[in-house]
């Protein structure tokens, strides 16, 4: 009965040992994670698209998949639906992984400039922004950066009435 008890325990604490180690060494998801965006006022829950990004398996780059590069946001913003939301409304952000994320940042898109780095940067608060009090469609980009080897820009549409 004792040795049947200790090879229960061996059993339990290697298989504990197991599963720090492959908490360990894999930091991050297999897939890019999502993008939520939510607004409780207006009713409405939607996943992000993407619009560049690169998810590599290892942290040294190997073994994973660059996605959606080369697109210029205006054109890719052309390409998607507008969702309907409220003037001045809270609208969250959820995303689906956010361990040691480097930076997390809203862009609101210049329609009138193709280069992908000249958009307004926006306040956020707890993953959380405004949609602007003026009616009208806005894009919008959400960059996430976790490191050089895992990045995903995300893209969406709102129509404010």
């Amino acid at each position: 009965m004792k040795k049947y008890l200790i090879s229960i325990l061996l059993l339990v604490g290697l298989f504990s040992i197991i599963l720090i180690a492959s908490l360990t060494i894999y930091k991050f998801p297999y897939n890019p994670p999502k993008l939520e965006v939510s607004s409780p006022k207006d009713n409405i829950n939607f996943v992000a698209s993407t619009n560049g990004g690169n998810w590599f398996n290892s942290s040294n780059g190997n073994g994973g998949n660059s996605f959606d590069l080369g697109t210029y946001d205006i054109v890719r913003l052309s390409e998607i639906e507008a969702i309907q939301v409220s003037s001045n409304t809270n609208i969250k952000l959820n995303l689906s992984f956010t361990k040691d994320i480097e930076k997390f940042k809203v862009y609101s898109i210049n329609k009138n400039i193709k280069s992908n780095d000249k958009h307004t940067e926006v306040e956020v608060s707890n993953y959380t922004f405004t949609t602007p009090k003026k009616p009208g469609t806005y894009g919008y980009i959400v960059e996430t950066v976790w490191d050089d080897s895992h990045n995903v820009r995300f893209i969406f549409k709102l129509r404010c009435r």
